[in-house]
């Protein structure tokens, strides 16, 4: 029962992460009608985006021990113990930064946090990356092509977060100018450049994660 219970919490948790990520989509498209939408209706609307993407931020922190795990149970991939305990180690890591970066926003402690999830996940991208091409290329622990893939997927996903982030990053000042002055017609360009910008890794992420979905369940190589 072990490995189909870590099946279970696998699967509730793509669950989540998709789920989250398509309500961060509709909310980041909505937060963009300013002919719908007075500034503090737009702006409420990204304070509750930023509460909903927690779900996938979670999930995907999470999704690093699981995925080791599950490997390990299925048979896929002899993890080692070090190995293993290592990828808990940084799913407890990946969560600690991302919701202090939540919870402790405008701090010290939220910067640090912030730099600390983002070169985890710039590890992760390298790690993943790595076990999947030298699976792929028969020089690394994974035998099954399909599982292989899905890894260097998985890779992709940490990769295209970054971007998302990186990417995010600008808004805050390009609001405080909005705030500042609402009717600031450069401001408002700039942040709808900058949510047009991110949109597009994040429609990157929901492809790669229907992707991974597919390959998982079908196993079609």
């Amino acid at each position: 029962m072990v490995y189909e219970n870590i099946v279970f919490i696998h699967v509730l948790l793509f669950v989540f992460w998709l789920g989250g990520d398509v309500g961060v989509f509709i909310l980041g498209q909505q937060s963009r009608r300013s002919d719908v939408y007075s500034l503090k209706e737009r702006l409420n609307l990204l304070k509750i985006l930023t509460m909903v993407d927690m779900a996938p931020r979670t999930c995907i922190a999470l999704m690093v021990p699981v995925s080791l795990t599950l490997a390990n149970a299925g048979g896929w991939w002899q993890v080692p113990f070090w190995l293993l305990a290592g990828g808990w180690l940084v799913g407890a890591m990946l969560l600690s930064a991302s919701w202090t970066a939540f919870l402790r926003q405008g701090t010290t402690e939220a910067a640090i946090a912030k730099k600390v999830d983002f070169w985890l996940q710039v590890t992760m991208a390298l790690f993943y990356g790595t076990i999947a091409i030298s699976s792929l290329t028969g020089a690394g622990p994974i035998a099954d092509t399909w599982l292989a893939a899905k890894t260097l997927l998985y890779a992709l996903i940490f990769s295209t977060a970054i971007m998302i982030d990186v990417s995010y990053r600008p808004l805050g000042a390009a609001l405080q100018a909005l705030i500042a002055d609402e009717n600031n017609i450069e401001a408002e360009a700039a942040v709808l450049a900058i949510q047009n910008k991110t949109r597009k890794w994040v429609l990157t992420i929901y492809g790669l994660l229907f992707a991974i979905g597919y390959i998982g369940a079908v196993k079609p190589f």
